[in-house]
């Protein structure tokens, strides 16, 4: 089952680390997010997408007020 979310953080705002039965995607739709996937760390800007793999740790940090779609496949 495949579903879209937005989600909406400020700046300092994070979500711990954890792993998803499924593939991810994010959509970095305003500010800026560190994301962490297995230990690797990415910074997204707007319009910045990535692929989180299913049963891959992954973690954020909002570094800005920002905006997000999550799709999960």
């Amino acid at each position: 089952n495949s579903s879209l979310t937005v989600f909406a953080f400020d700046a300092g705002q994070s979500i711990a680390g954890h792993s998803a039965p499924v593939d991810a995607v994010v959509q970095n739709i305003d500010g800026e997010v560190e994301i962490t996937i297995s230990g690797e760390k990415f910074t997204l800007k707007k319009g910045d997408m990535i692929l989180m793999p299913k049963g891959e740790p992954h973690a954020l940090q909002a570094k800005t007020k920002f905006k997000m779609i999550l799709f999960k496949v």
